[in-house]
């Protein structure tokens, strides 16, 4: 299979990002639609929960765990990832917390919609556009900016259950859980836009030439 053109790996991911985008889009519009029925509703009901990632720490006291094998009489459990799932209550985080839903999926909204114009060009056998190289920049800052945008609200909402939750013998702590992986994505991204500008910027100077 050829990496441009028709019948090609460009556009098949072209498929896939489509197929992402428009879910994306319905997500978005139900998340709308439900925000809009929360403002009509005093109580939302039990039935109604938020889940949020969380990370804490277990008593060691109360939880002794042992290795006989290896000789170990303390060894200690921390920094546990889990997701807790309680009812919801209206208020500042609760509508916070749909703010943060709605801007990140109009960021990943924006980001297909830019993913598929670049997409577009490589399925059509034009990959060094001018507009692609700014394509390619904004995504790369996108999701740099938008993991670091990730990480912040996903320590907001550790420190907002540590502060307002119990349990006996765990300890609910703040996390600050930042993704390498995305960032040096954008980095690579950004690379890549160089890449696309210097290309776009050589194919206008041999049309000029020829």
């Amino acid at each position: 299979m050829k990496a441009m053109g028709k019948r090609s790996i460009a556009l098949f991911v072209k498929i896939v990002l489509d197929v992402f985008w428009y879910g994306v889009l319905i997500c978005l519009g139900l998340v709308a639609c439900l925000f809009v029925a929360s403002l009509f509703l005093n109580d939302l009901g039990p039935n109604v929960t938020m889940s949020l990632p969380v990370s804490f720490n277990v008593d060691s006291d109360a939880y002794r765990v042992t290795s006989q094998s290896l000789g170990i009489e303390s060894a200690q459990i921390r920094n546990v990832r889990a997701e807790v799932h309680f009812p919801v209550r209206k208020g500042g985080f609760f509508f916070g917390t749909f703010a943060g839903i709605v801007i990140s999926l109009v960021l990943v909204l924006w980001v297909l919609t830019q993913l598929r114009h670049v997409f577009r060009t490589l399925r059509d056998g034009r990959p060094f556009v001018a507009a692609n190289a700014t394509r390619s920049r904004w995504i790369g800052l996108a999701v740099i900016f938008g993991e670091i945008a990730r990480a912040a609200i996903a320590l907001n909402w550790s420190f907002y259950f540590s502060t307002h939750f119990t349990a006996p013998d765990v300890r609910f702590v703040p996390r600050l859980d930042m993704s390498g992986i995305a960032i040096i994505s954008g980095l690579i991204v950004l690379v890549l836009a160089e890449v696309f500008r210097v290309g776009a910027r050589l194919e206008d100077d041999q049309s000029l030439t020829i």
